[in-house]
Parts: structure tokens; sequence; C-alpha cells
């Protein structure tokens, strides 16, 4: 990675307010903020717990579907090798961003 698009990244981070930044002579020391950082594993605790949902019916279904009628049978979303049971589609998903009210100064 280079050294601009580094830059970049801890400038966009910075304005997340998601790590705090301290001037030591010619260096500038970054330090990730685990305060700002909650929001953002909490956001993210809903999408684990919307896939271990999904992925353990994934499970469920592909342990009791014997192996020669699972490509056949059910409703399935696709009409190639990518098809796949339409109850395992992902749906709108209405979780807000984190970082909503967290406007940068």
């Amino acid at each position: 990675m280079s050294q601009p698009a580094v830059s970049k990244h801890l400038r966009i981070l910075r304005a997340a307010r998601l790590v705090t930044v301290r001037q030591v002579g010619r260096e500038r020391r970054y330090r990730v903020d685990p305060t700002a950082m909650k929001p953002v594993a909490d956001w993210l605790a809903k999408y684990e717990a919307f896939w271990d949902e999904r992925l353990d019916r994934l499970k469920d279904v592909l342990e009791t579907t014997p192996p020669e009628s699972s490509a056949t049978s059910g409703s399935l979303v696709g009409g190639d090798e990518t098809a796949r049971p339409a109850s395992f589609l992902p749906s709108d998903l209405p979780f807000p961003s984190p970082f909503r009210d967290r406007a940068p100064q």
C-alpha cells in the first residue's frame, strides 16, 4: 500500500473519530479509540447474529437433504450453477450505519 493511500485511510479514520493522533516531533502516532469502536462493534453484531442464524439454517437443510435431490428439488433462484434456495437469499436489511450521527469535525 502506498504512503498516500495510508494517509488517506488515516485521514478518513481521524474524520470518523475512530482513531486519535498525537504529534511526536515529525511523526504522527495514531491509536484506535476503543470507545469510538463500540458503535461499530454493536452494528456488526447485528450482521453477525443474522448470518449465524442463516448459516445454521443452511447447515440444517444441507444435513437433511439427500445429495441426489439437493440440486433438483425445491424453489431455486437462478437458473445456473449459482442457483440456491430462495429462502437463503438475503433480504433488505434495515440496519442503520453506526456512523450516521458521527459527523466529522
